[in-house]
């Protein structure tokens, strides 16, 4: 992540020796560490090209002995729905194994 001014849509505090005097009111930096803290930063939406996203499914007995299968599958069925409705320009591909 880079910090505020950069052009990543991840931006934060204006420089780590920023956030470090925030937090500990240190105004030298004087080799201490930085400390960031969530606040420090912010994600923006940006314009964004499409993402080609896998999805890995086991179909192996196991999942249906361990009682999994069911919540892959509405897992499965969400990242679905997310993706037609928030990310409409993403492909999600699945793709199943088993032994």
């Amino acid at each position: 992540m880079r910090h505020r001014g950069s052009r990543d849509s991840a931006e934060g505090a204006a420089s780590p020796g920023r956030a470090d005097r925030e937090h500990t009111g240190d105004a030298g930096g004087n080799g201490r560490r930085v400390r960031l803290s969530v606040g420090d930063f912010e994600v923006a939406e940006t314009e964004r090209r499409g993402a080609a996203v896998p999805l890995l499914v086991d179909l192996s007995y196991s999942m249906a002995l361990r009682g999994t299968w069911a919540a892959a599958k509405q897992t499965a069925l969400a990242l679905h729905v997310l993706m037609r409705t928030r990310f409409p320009q993403d492909a999600l591909q699945v793709a199943g194994f088993s032994n």
